[in-house]
């Protein structure tokens, strides 16, 4: 996970400063002069001890918040060996959500994973408390998102419905967020029919998830969010084709992002309450098990 903090002054410890560069503007530098850097969102241009990454066209009231995430994610991409970097770009939480967001990678299952480096990013200039609190936000919001990211990248023959039930009462219990999980037999008397009948051909039971963010404060409102949680996605009897497949592990991303949300629901100050509903199995053509399974 990136620390992020804000100072006047660039470290004497960073191995690196990224400066973006707005596109139309006339750098002062002859080599990127020379070198026709456009500044394109997102692009990049390394020189010593320095890396520029395009902001695109300045609007009034300059880049938009799509342009320095973006420019942020692409600079976190390109620095992806240096562990202590600072950046001239703003202190806003797309930014902060931008480096986290590129320096993310899905390693668990390769045999020379070669993670991004990149543990601190120092935010060189104004801001004061706002932007430092700005910061601190995106990187939380980034943290949820990797979350979810986390789960959708999980494979399907690992993240069964059992497994991704478990996977939500540890993040529930790391959160504060209540937790229900009903097994098969609680969801057929619960009169979940549905979630049921998609189950009916795999080898893998059902889960049904509930989770509840209550906020400090008494609530005057809740919200209701439902995520869809299907595991894995063959198509059941109308099996899909081999191309159809290969993304189908990720068919529980609702339920993914809906969890990942809930666990951040504190952090950033949700004033509402907030119940999630997350039917979770795969659609599998099998043999039908035996109705006394949980």
């Amino acid at each position: 996970m990136i620390s992020f903090d804000l100072t006047r002054d660039v470290p004497d410890d960073v191995e690196l400063v990224v400066e973006g560069v707005t596109a139309g503007s006339e750098p002062t530098d002859p080599i990127v002069r020379a070198a026709g850097f456009e500044a394109k969102v997102g692009s990049t241009m390394w020189l010593p001890g320095r890396l520029l990454v395009g902001l695109g066209g300045n609007g009034s009231n300059g880049p938009d918040e799509r342009a320095l995430r973006k420019a942020a994610g692409a600079a976190a991409r390109a620095a992806a060996k240096c562990e202590r970097i600072a950046t001239t770009l703003p202190a806003t939480q797309a930014v902060a959500e931008g480096f986290a967001l590129g320096a993310y990678r899905f390693t668990k299952y390769r045999s020379d994973p070669k993670p991004n480096q990149i543990r601190s990013v120092t935010v060189v200039g104004g801001g004061g408390q706002r932007g430092r609190a700005a910061l601190e936000r995106g990187a939380r919001v980034a943290e949820a998102v990797a979350v979810a990211r986390d789960l959708v990248n999980e494979p399907g023959g690992s993240l069964t419905p059992p497994a991704f039930a478990d996977e939500l009462r540890t993040l529930a219990k790391k959160s504060g967020l209540e937790v229900k999980v009903l097994t098969e037999n609680a969801i057929s008397k619960a009169g979940y029919t549905g979630l049921l009948a998609v189950n009916r051909g795999s080898t893998n039971p059902p889960r049904w998830v509930e989770l509840t963010y209550e906020p400090e404060t008494p609530a005057r409102m809740t919200v209701a969010l439902v995520g869809k949680g299907i595991t894995f996605d063959s198509g059941g009897l109308s099996i899909k084709p081999t191309d159809g497949m290969v993304g189908m592990k990720g068919d529980m991303g609702g339920a993914a992002a809906v969890a990942a949300a809930l666990s951040a629901a504190r952090d950033v100050g949700v004033k509402v309450r907030v119940r999630a509903f997350l039917p979770l199995t795969d659609n599998m053509l099998g043999v039908m098990r035996n109705e006394s399974a949980t």
